[in-house]
């Protein structure tokens, strides 16, 4: 499936820059793993959703000059959160 059929709430795909974009002012994923050559690298999963660490890159540059506050949750967290809400 190419990447401008996937639909999120979160991100979206602009063909003409080749980049994902931020909806909203905050982006809830999570961290993964992907093998690279000898070395593996950090894969972030949005709305399922995979971006490399470099398409992650290019999606927060959208906010280049602004502040920002990274938040670790534990998983089962975030389910309490989710069957709070």
């Amino acid at each position: 499936m190419g990447k401008k059929k996937l639909i999120s709430e979160q991100i979206e795909y602009h063909s003409e820059t080749d980049t994902w974009v931020p909806r909203k002012e905050i982006l809830k994923g999570t961290i993964g793993f992907q093998h690279n050559g000898l070395r593996g690298e950090p894969l972030i999963v949005i709305d399922g959703i995979e971006l490399s660490w470099d398409e992650f890159a290019q999606t927060v540059l959208t906010h280049e000059g602004f502040k920002f506050r990274l938040e670790f949750v534990d998983p089962s967290d975030f389910q309490m959160e989710k069957d709070n809400a």
